[in-house]
């Protein structure tokens, strides 16, 4: 899943890398994380099976907070205008399942842009091609 603002197109949203544009993504992946069938993510806003929310990186211990640098720094655009959120199914993309969660997925994902209107958000992979 991608996410980027809208500002390229005359809006302007908070960065990803500052607290509102944080949050604004980390509940996005909260409401992916509820659909079924999501094995684990990985993004600025999520390591594995579990959330980080704005400023809990500096909680976490010094291996992950380490590894959750690394992560923030290759899913995120350098000025914070685009993150990417790698999610996991735990069935096969192209398989019976893969369609119909690609049209719940986009179902949250135009949800999400109604509620944050600077921002565009968009899934990518082989489930959306088989779902096309």
């Amino acid at each position: 899943m991608v996410a980027h603002e809208r500002s390229m197109m005359g809006s302007s949203s908070p960065s990803f890398l500052q607290r509102d544009g944080h949050e604004a993504l980390f509940e996005l992946a909260r409401a992916l994380w509820s659909l079924e069938g999501v094995g684990s993510m990985l993004g600025p806003v999520w390591l594995a099976s579990a959330g980080v929310e704005w400023g809990q990186s500096s909680t976490l211990p010094a291996k992950m907070r380490e590894l959750y640098r690394k992560v923030v720094n290759s899913h995120t655009l350098a000025n914070g205008s685009a993150a990417v959120l790698q999610v996991h199914t735990s069935f096969l993309p192209r398989g019976p399942e893969g369609a119909e969660w690609v049209f719940a997925a986009r179902g949250m994902l135009r949800a999400w842009e109604l509620q944050h209107p600077g921002y565009e958000a968009m899934l990518t992979g082989p489930a959306c091609e088989a779902a096309d």
